[in-house]
């Protein structure tokens, strides 16, 4: 004799298993897409860049400058307060550990990014 627990229980464990089983693979999100690969090389380049616009700012902050003209970028940077290179640092660190997890898909495109991410923390 079955009861009409049973029956319950019954039904609740074949909505369960079709649950499980009959739907589809979940919707892509950030954790289920692998990321873009990067070149082997693209810490050091990454260095590299933030440190080439770090050093065009300090030395013409060395001079007095407050807007700052930076190779390979049309429009010039400037700060409203004098920024010092310890605060750069730590943004050049921040900036890196972003691109670490967010790694651009076009190389080129790193000091753009870079000196457009100092126009917009400072």
């Amino acid at each position: 004799v079955i009861t009409e627990e049973e029956e319950d229980l019954e039904r609740v464990v074949k909505q369960v298993v079709d649950h499980l089983f009959s739907t589809g693979a979940p919707r892509p999100n950030q954790s289920t897409q692998s990321q873009a690969l990067s070149p082997p090389d693209f810490l050091n380049q990454l260095d590299i860049i933030t440190k080439e616009v770090l050093d065009v700012i300090s030395a013409q902050q060395g001079i007095g400058s407050t807007s700052f003209k930076i190779p390979g970028i049309e429009d010039p940077l400037s700060f409203n307060c004098n920024v010092n290179i310890a605060k750069l640092r730590r943004l050049k660190r921040q900036f890196i550990t972003y691109t670490k997890s967010h790694p651009p898909s076009d190389m080129t495109k790193l000091k753009e990014s870079f000196v457009q991410y100092l126009k917009s923390v400072v």
